[in-house]
């Protein structure tokens, strides 16, 4: 809901003003900082501000000494010289406004594009060092979505605030100065009731920024339906289950609760924003208007005199009006600036500095290592012991849900523990600098990444050194089988994968797999290698060609964990681990296993029942 009860109390709340104020502020010292080329865009929008808060006054002082020469020079006469400079004055004036109101689009467009680019690169460094678990926690998601939000709309912030707050706060200053100098009374009315105005807009713009937070949820559901219609693999299934006009209806569902939701604002705004502007600043301005015609009946201003004051009320009410709405126009901005600014201040991975390199030549070791994810109350893994040893070749076994991908993750420092420690050479990673661990690791995840790179880039893609990795590259093609693919392929190794761009060629499951094998083996400063679910897309003779080189892989100080489903595939390890509901319940070697007659012997003669049965 937009408003509470407890917000529709109008009490004094200095808190209200300055959460506003403080916010917006961010967004001013943020841009600042982003780059010259938008500092330079800011001084011009400032310069922009303050002389369209001049020329109004300009333009009213030259209507009113116009005016009264005409009217003096009706009786007495008129020569070119007095008329002719308030007129000229006028004329600048006119140019001026139009020159002003034809450059603001450049100027917004201009500021809008720099400070685009500046504040998505900065959203995308610090993401890109955000811990992973950030990733599973829909607050820190919704927090993201707000951010990049804002990286599209705070430029609103400094064209409101500084070409429209200088312009129509400095005009209207001078207006009022204006009006006091020809009657105090009528400057005194207006200022008295532009300031409830003011209150009830700073009220309403909280309101809204705090709405956008509800709002943000809703706008995510929203764009995921929207985004399986757009989902080439999502589509298959679509038209298969004939599932389209049900992610209509989700998708349609969720806008007509964002309609009603931005319906509700709209009721609120007009209730506790227009309908009062409507009563403080009409009544006022037909006040003001009736005293400065008294003063020209009674003599004591001139004609001129009161027709610019006349003009000046009018710009002034119009002036105050464009103000409201500049305001309320920021609530939502304003809410995803500082989500901006609290995701720059979020926590971030340790980051190596220099070039020194963490060594494993003894062992990793688990000490009672319990993981649960964000905003869960039950454990994915809980007491682990372990340690694996360089050169191992060690496989992870157990059902859908045990745990046993959430552990590789915490192998490869992508996780940290909730309890307990991970070290290596008794070194504790959570301690180190994020990369100096990961670069050890090499993983084929089972949910792998299909770049739509080239077969080159996808394989080379984080390697700075690509061209001295050749003789390691042609080992690798040919350990995969991609060797024989890249022949097949149009442009060999420079072919673009996948149809996304013009060109392209897409692969089967089964040759995207083997492009993710090469490219963490491709990895030769990788000390431990983990393969989940390797061969789920391949074909027997392909699987068994992977296994095969899982027994036999020239690399004997690195460590290669497997986790498969599978059991034939486990009893090629030195080491077999089983998980169960997040815990190891048994480890050794397929005999010592076979032996223990526990869950995996149990596991292991299943499959041979299957075999013998087909």
């Amino acid at each position: 809901m937009f408003f509470t009860e407890a917000s529709k109390t109008w009490c004094v709340d200095t808190t209200m003003i300055t959460s506003t104020l403080r916010k917006s502020r961010k967004g001013l010292v943020m841009l600042w900082r982003t780059s010259a080329g938008v500092r330079h865009l800011i001084i011009i929008s400032a310069v922009f501000g303050g002389v369209m808060a001049a020329l109004p006054y300009i333009q009213i002082t030259a209507t009113q000494r116009l005016v009264d020469v005409l009217v003096a020079g009706s009786a007495n006469g008129l020569s070119p010289g007095h008329w002719m400079v308030p007129l000229w004055l006028l004329l600048f004036t006119f140019a001026a406004m139009q020159l002003m109101g034809s450059l603001e689009p450049w100027l917004d467009v201009s500021m809008r594009e720099r400070q685009k680019g500046e504040m998505s690169t900065a959203l995308w460094q610090k993401v890109s060092r955000m811990p992973l678990s950030a990733f599973e926690d829909s607050q820190k998601l919704d927090m993201m979505y707000r951010a990049l939000a804002a990286t599209d709309g705070v430029y609103l912030i400094w064209s409101s605030l500084l070409k429209n707050l200088l312009g129509n706060i400095g005009g209207n200053l001078l207006i009022l100065v204006m009006l006091w100098n020809a009657s105090p009374l009528v400057a005194v009315i207006l200022l008295l009731a532009t300031l409830p105005t003011g209150w009830t807009t700073l009220h309403v713009t909280r309101r809204l920024g705090e709405a956008a937070y509800g709002y943000t949820r809703l706008e995510r559901k929203r764009l995921y339906w929207m985004g399986l219609g757009f989902d080439a693999y999502a589509g298959a299934e679509l038209r298969l289950y004939r599932l389209g006009k049900h992610v209509e209806m989700r998708w349609a569902a969720l806008s007509a609760e964002r309609l009603r939701e931005q319906a509700r604002c709209e009721k609120n705004v007009i209730q506790y924003l227009i309908l009062p502007t409507m009563l403080f600043l009409s009544l006022p301005y037909i006040a003001a208007l009736t005293l400065l015609t008294v003063s020209a009946v009674q003599h004591r201003i001139s004609i001129g005199t009161l027709v610019a004051l006349a003009v000046a009320i009018g710009q002034y009410r119009t002036s105050v009006s464009a103000l409201i709405w500049h305001f309320v126009s920021l609530g939502e901005q304003i809410t995803n600036l500082s989500s901006y600014s609290d995701l720059l201040n979020h926590e971030e991975e340790k980051q190596q500095n220099g070039t020194s390199k963490l060594t494993f030549h003894k062992e990793l070791r688990f000490d009672n290592v319990c993981f649960r994810y964000p905003r869960s109350d039950t454990y994915a893994l809980r007491d682990i012991n372990l340690v694996f040893r360089p050169g191992e070749r060690v496989a992870l076994i157990g059902e859908n849900g045990s745990g046993k991908t959430t552990l590789i993750k915490l192998v490869a420092g992508l996780y940290q523990p909730t309890e307990g420690r991970i070290t290596v050479d008794g070194q504790d990673i959570s301690r180190l600098p994020a990369d100096a661990w990961r670069s050890k690791v090499a993983v084929v995840f089972q949910d792998f990444v299909r770049y739509a790179l080239t077969l080159r880039q996808n394989i080379l893609l984080s390697d700075n050194e690509a061209a001295s990795k050749q003789t390691l590259l042609q080992k690798v093609l040919q350990q995969t089988g991609l060797d024989e693919l890249a022949k097949m392929l149009p442009g060999g190794m420079d072919t673009v994968l996948g149809r996304e761009f013009d060109g392209g060629r897409d692969l089967s499951m089964g040759e995207w797999q083997r492009v993710a094998l090469a490219r963490a083996l491709c990895r030769p400063e990788a000390d431990i290698l983990i393969l989940d679910e390797p061969t789920s897309w391949q074909d027997a003779f392909e699987e068994f060609e992977v296994y095969r080189y899982f027994q036999q892989w020239a690399y004997p100080n690195k460590t290669i964990i497997l986790i498969s489903h599978r059991i034939a595939p486990a009893a090629l390890a030195d080491r077999i681990i089983v998980l169960h509901q997040g815990a190891i319940v048994e480890q050794g070697s397929h005999r010592e296993l076979l032996a223990r007659n526990g869950m995996y012997a149990q596991l292991y003669a299943e499959h041979e029942r299957r075999c013998r049965t087909g």
